[in-house]
């Protein structure tokens, strides 16, 4: 089972149109992925047509005393399924912090989840303790970056939180207008920063309005390909980390 976090500090940067695509990729590809939407607003379920009433409340997900894997709904995807978002995941750094073990909840909960080797974390923009916990708990965390005057100065208190975990984060350029230079310029900040770039795109409004993943709604376009790029390279990254596996090997 491999472990993919989506992650950013600030909200409006393709994070979540990024996790659906790349969850409906894998799943689209042989494998059975699991979805796990984490941002309040409940946007990844929304997109995938899944309601998320009765879904499974903060305080008992987090403290791991709810059966998290009997409120995963099945999607209109073969092998993709979703855990909703609750109203209530606005409450959980609150919740988090007085939870002992704070920093390794998600990795503790995600090791009781069986029958996926892909999932998906679509993880709520900030840089607290749900931030935290999905960087211990991915194998890899990919970190869109809109281009910005500030955008590059965004990662470092990202980097800042992961500390010795760093080497899992993995930006990539997200919404990308006209030429590609801010890439160069990224990549001067951050090496280790992805080559498939997601360009802005007015299908990706249609297939929001539509609810679908654009490599479902216009599987041809510009920016489905833009996506299944991404997949290639995170699976690359996940093949030569030796992360790709049934299992997962210990604690990240």
């Amino acid at each position: 089972m491999a472990v993919i976090a989506l992650l950013s500090a600030k909200g409006g940067v393709g994070k979540t149109t990024a996790a659906v695509n790349l969850a409906a990729l894998w799943a689209a590809t042989g494998h059975d992925t699991l979805l796990i939407d984490l941002d309040p607003q409940g946007a990844a379920g929304h997109l995938l047509k899944i309601h998320a009433s009765g879904s499974v409340k903060a305080k008992r997900f987090w403290s791991g005393r709810a059966d998290a894997e009997s409120q995963v709904r099945a999607s209109d995807f073969d092998r993709l399924d979703v855990l909703p978002a609750d109203d209530s995941l606005r409450r959980a750094e609150a919740v988090l912090e007085d939870i002992g073990k704070s920093r390794r909840r998600l990795a503790d909960l995600l090791a009781t989840l069986t029958g996926w080797s892909r999932i998906v974390i679509d993880c709520p923009p900030g840089l607290g303790l749900i931030a935290e916990n999905a960087i211990r708990a991915a194998d890899l965390a990919l970190v869109p970056v809109a281009p910005s005057a500030l955008a590059v100065r965004v990662l470092e208190p990202l980097s800042d939180l992961a500390g010795e975990r760093s080497g899992k984060l993995r930006p990539f350029v997200s919404m990308l207008r006209g030429n590609s230079a801010f890439l160069e310029e990224l990549r001067r900040a951050h090496p280790a920063t992805l080559s498939a770039t997601i360009p802005s795109a007015a299908v990706a409004e249609s297939a929001a309005r539509s609810r679908l993943p654009v490599v479902a709604h216009a599987p041809r376009s510009p920016l489905a390909r833009a996506y299944r790029a991404l997949l290639a390279e995170s699976d690359a990254l996940l093949t030569a980390e030796g992360t790709a596996v049934e299992r997962r090997g210990g604690a990240p």
